[in-house]
């Protein structure tokens, strides 16, 4: 019996503590070393979810994607605009999304806003890495979903 009590006590204080404990929330992403948007803390953390290893345009792609919680596309588009100074922007439109790519000039980090052509919400944030990096007529085709390859 009280072997069992204990593990009682041992069991309630373990809920306990995992209850107060607050998820990790991260300032910059794993993959890239960037900053990431305060709007990626969903009030369960922040972890990135993989996007799949690809190819494109004959460059290895990785990345990694976050979802918004309660972003504007202007908003989150501001504040990229002020956190990444020394990167070049494209910005279109492709099925009712609204696509936001700010990109290092030498064509190898991406990060692309997604949010909503109808109405100002935001849904997402991508950081993708591009090994070697693809030209500049390539990445201003991704917000118009045009694939030029060059």
């Amino acid at each position: 019996m009280k072997a069992c009590l204990i593990t009682l006590v041992t069991l309630s204080l373990a809920l306990a503590v995992s209850a107060q404990t607050k998820p990790k929330l991260r300032t910059t992403d794993p993959l890239t070393g960037l900053p990431l948007n305060p709007s990626t803390d969903t009030g369960f953390g922040n972890e990135p979810s993989p996007l799949p290893d690809s190819n494109v345009c004959k460059s290895k792609m990785q990345g990694e994607f976050y979802v918004l919680s309660h972003a504007t596309t202007d908003a989150v588009a501001a504040w990229y605009t002020q956190s990444l100074k020394d990167f070049k922007m494209a910005k279109g439109a492709v099925s009712r999304r609204v696509q936001i790519v700010y990109y290092k000039p030498d064509g190898t980090v991406f990060v692309i806003v997604t949010g909503s052509l109808d109405n100002p919400v935001a849904y997402s944030v991508a950081y993708e890495r591009y090994t070697p990096g693809l030209s500049e007529k390539t990445i201003l085709g991704v917000p118009q979903g045009k694939s030029v390859c060059q």
